[in-house]
């Protein structure tokens, strides 16, 4: 009997070790960091239908989380996440070189906005949309509007506050939120005469709802 209570005592020891060992290994790996792909992407040359569908993009995917207190996309803190994901603020994505995207190549912009990984290799977790099944024509528009001269974003020199993300968060990106691969092919955009083909397309593709 002792024996059996010994053996039991060791190996909840042993589950304990490894459980405490396990959290802090998450805690301290924080979000993970890939590596970048290079990838072939010309400047785009940008014209005003772009930047207009660009707009309407982003006042749907962008503008709503990146607005801040002086009314560009210099980033604030996300209030309306659950706060199971931690203490969470949007990145300035103004044309600021100090402190938004200023310096950003346009490949980098569309490398994000495809993968969720950003230039220095860094992922952003699912509070950050992803475009993996977007028409290169919606990706160019959306770096042609945050090359466009529209008020929200231009440069704000608002520094970005870090995110303190939580433990049930780095969790998720170990074993759930991945990197997303980079398309392999151009996706090319949808007949938008066909209601049922542009509706499918902006479910899956545009707004991934």
């Amino acid at each position: 009997m002792k024996t059996i209570l010994r053996i039991f005592f060791y190996l909840l020891i042993f589950v304990i070790v490894a459980a405490v060992g396990f959290v802090s290994f998450i805690q301290l790996r924080g979000i993970p960091k890939y590596e970048v792909d290079k990838i072939d992407y010309p400047q785009v040359q940008s014209d005003s239908d772009l930047v207009a569908n660009g707009m309407k993009i982003a006042a749907v995917q962008c503008i709503v989380c990146h607005r801040g207190s002086d009314g560009k996309l210099s980033g604030r803190l996300l209030q309306e996440l659950p706060p199971d994901f931690g203490e969470i603020h949007s990145a300035n994505i103004t044309q600021s070189k100090e402190h938004g995207i200023g310096k950003w190549t346009d490949a980098e912009i569309a490398y994000l906005l495809r993968t969720g990984v950003k230039p220095d290799g860094q992922y952003l977790p699912v509070y950050m949309p992803k475009f993996p099944h977007a028409s290169e024509y919606d990706i160019k528009s959306i770096i042609a509007y945050l090359r466009s001269g529209d008020s929200y974003v231009q440069a704000s020199e608002i520094p970005k506050v870090p995110s303190e993300p939580s433990l049930l968060t780095k969790f998720l990106c170990f074993v759930a939120f991945k990197k997303i691969p980079y398309p392999a092919a151009p996706i090319a955009h949808p007949d938008t005469n066909d209601l049922v083909e542009f509706g499918h397309y902006l479910v899956t593709g545009r707004y991934d709802c």
